[in-house]
């Protein structure tokens, strides 16, 4: 008896769409999140997200290039910082947002996706 395999789906490892459910369209991100955070908190995200409120995860930059996987170049002109930076994946930090003075730059779309991209590379996704 012979049985045709299922075709399987592109693996997804970071913000492409996975999924929908009930509406939003869900990244691998997404799902592996909410399966860490339901996992650590005995199945309520309630205490998560109190100890989480204030709380943002930053990639520290540097303007010094050096050649690393884990360093996403960021362009001035499309982020708006003064000169040539490069987020440094592998030194992600969990900072309060009242340590936050002032706003330098923001990464575009695709900075953002090559800094995912980098994440997961990281944590081997």
């Amino acid at each position: 008896m012979s049985t045709t395999p299922l075709p399987r789906r592109p693996p997804a490892f970071g913000p492409e769409p996975w999924e929908e459910i009930g509406g939003p369209s869900w990244s691998h991100w997404d799902r592996w999140f909410c399966a860490v955070a339901v996992a650590d908190q005995s199945g309520s995200l309630d205490p998560l997200e109190q100890r989480m409120v204030g709380e943002l995860q930053v990639a520290p930059c540097t303007t010094r290039r050096r050649e690393l996987p884990s360093h996403v170049e960021l362009d001035p002109k499309e982020c708006g910082l003064d000169e040539v930076s490069y987020a440094k994946c592998e030194d992600v930090k969990s900072v309060s947002e009242r340590r936050l003075v002032a706003r330098l730059g923001a990464a575009n779309d695709e900075a953002l996706f090559a800094i995912t991209r980098a994440l997961g590379f990281l944590l081997d996704f």
